[in-house]
């Protein structure tokens, strides 16, 4: 794994958890657009044309 991300491996190999409703509350913020998969499902589609 480092020889791939070089510097960043012990960030990378690490077991960290995360919130999408703190990181929400914390920054004031709501996502709008499209979520993960519709992302995904669209990247999907333009790479087939």
């Amino acid at each position: 794994m480092p020889a791939h991300f070089g510097w960043m491996a012990a960030f990378v190999g690490l077991d960290m958890r995360a919130s999408a409703e703190w990181t929400q509350a914390r920054l004031e913020w709501l996502p709008t657009g499209a979520g993960l998969l519709a992302d995904l499902a669209a990247m999907h589609q333009e790479a087939a044309t």
